[in-house]
């Protein structure tokens, strides 16, 4: 099958490219397979489509056999370019319909084992790994959007799956409704989404893809509370996937899973049993109860000066967490004031929610440059390293030194500060943001409990794009 003039040709990207990418995506549509006209096969707009040839394959009918739903790694050891080596032999294997749990300090190449599984690793790799397919949700869930729109990203997998179409439509709206995406209009564009909400969406998709093996790479890291239960309750429906979860936060996966793996340095295994260790607290662990001192104190205010939201007035040396569900605008809240003339007068220090995207320069020292020791970010040990090439957690910390490094500015705007980060990363994350707190109020978008125990001052509920209440606050958080 040929497209003549699908992309590219110097030309901006037409308004017939999603009836071309459908009839790419959707080559099962009920129509002759020999067909006359130059319109898109299933088009209702006969928007011009230049085939050359086209077949209509089936479907091919494998059976769910047992061996599919198990993962087996022997002898598996990746290298990166920079002489970098993980795993070293790692033999593991994955009880077929289990839910095991995979933990570790930030860069300890739980992603790149991620990545080994979905076979689309980058580094060299030596072993073998036997079983799946896996879907996998990844760290950053926008990195995999690639449809127009939230049924358009549920019914890709579907799709290339050769599901009938209106079949295929039907299962996307109900996997959806699953992922409680269900209220938001169905033609959204998907990169128009929260973090939480984006990650709802490529769990969606994962489903359709009705793999045997599911790999969810920190899938719950921006989900609230509520979200997080959901997202869990759907996923342990699936009683016949096997699931291997990569995450941080341990306490939500607690009553679902069957067997627990803690990495250490270089991806060594440090803990392998059915239950967390005696001491999770030694490896790194956030477990229920984890909790950090204040960092922060909310008195001795009164006479310092204040810088005005617009919807509130907060002295200098306060830090507010602005709190909510996915989706109730807190993304919005922060982007609404970087574009206050007053304020950036003031002076503004941003980190986004893609804060690590905005690493531009080519050493983690350059980045670093006049803002924090690299102790201080934990990465002492990487100062000539490229931030791409740092794990998720690490390029985090570095993005937020980044931002805070200027401290003549009197606004901080921290958009999930503490997105993937194990125990030691949050206590650095905490760090950071309370040295020269004093010198400017604080706005941090999050849902991490440690994080406002240790640090907020005040909070900020918002639902549905609404200020609900500001409040100082008195006790331990409830987001």
């Amino acid at each position: 099958m040929a497209l003549k003039r699908v992309v590219g040709d110097g030309r901006r990207r037409s308004r017939w490219h999603h009836v071309i990418r459908l009839y790419v995506h959707v080559p099962r549509v009920h129509q002759p397979a020999r067909k006359t006209d130059n319109h898109g096969f299933g088009c209702p707009h006969s928007h011009r489509c230049h085939v050359r040839r086209a077949r209509l394959l089936p479907s091919p009918q494998i059976a769910g056999t047992q061996h599919r739903h198990r993962m087996i790694i022997r002898d598996f050891t990746l290298t990166y370019r920079d002489g970098t080596t993980l795993f070293h032999g790692l033999d593991l294997s994955f009880v077929p319909g289990s839910y095991t749990l995979i933990c570790g300090p930030t860069g300890s190449g739980k992603s790149s084992l991620a990545f080994a599984l979905a076979g689309c690793s980058s580094a060299t790799v030596t072993g073998t790994i036997d079983g799946g397919p896996a879907a996998v949700v990844w760290q950053d869930p926008a990195a995999q959007m690639c449809g127009r729109s939230l049924l358009d990203e549920a019914r890709l997998p579907l799709d290339y799956r050769n599901i009938d179409a209106s079949t295929g439509t039907a299962r996307a709206f109900e996997l959806l409704q699953k992922v409680r995406l269900d209220h938001l209009p169905a033609d959204r564009d998907p990169m128009r989404l929260s973090g939480g909400e984006q990650q709802r969406l490529a769990f969606a998709a994962s489903l359709a893809q009705d793999t045997p093996v599911l790999v969810l790479d920190e899938a719950t890291s921006q989900l609230d509370r509520s979200a997080r239960a959901t997202f869990l309750q759907t996923l342990t429906s699936a009683t016949d996937k096997t699931i291997i979860a990569i995450d941080h936060n341990v306490d939500c996966h607690l009553p679902y899973l069957d067997r627990m793996i803690i990495l250490g340095p270089e991806g060594t295994i440090e803990w392998d049993g059915p239950a967390p260790p005696p001491n999770p607290g030694d490896y790194g662990i956030r477990m229920p109860g984890s909790s950090f001192p204040t960092a922060i104190s909310n008195t001795g205010h009164a006479q310092a000066e204040t810088i005005d939201l617009g919807f509130a007035k907060l002295p200098l040396g306060s830090i507010m967490a602005v709190l909510g569900p996915n989706g109730s605008g807190k993304s919005t809240l922060l982007r609404e004031l970087t574009r206050n003339r007053k304020l950036l007068r003031k002076g503004i220090a941003w980190l986004p929610q893609r804060g690590a995207h905005y690493l531009l320069r080519g050493s983690v020292a350059e980045e670093l440059d006049g803002a924090f020791p690299a102790a201080d970010v934990g990465l002492a040990t990487e100062t000539t390293t490229h931030p791409l090439m740092l794990s998720g957690g690490q390029r985090q910390r570095l993005a937020l030194a980044r931002a805070l490094g200027d401290r003549t500015r009197r606004l901080a705007l921290l958009d999930e500060p503490s997105y993937s980060q194990d125990l030691t990363g949050t206590r650095q994350v905490i760090d950071m943001i309370a040295r020269d707190a004093s010198r400017r109020v604080t706005l941090m978008a999050t849902h991490d409990t440690l994080l406002i125990d240790a640090l907020a001052t005040h909070r900020l509920r918002l639902r549905n794009g609404e200020i609900q209440d500001i409040e100082e606050v008195k006790g331990p958080s409830t987001p």
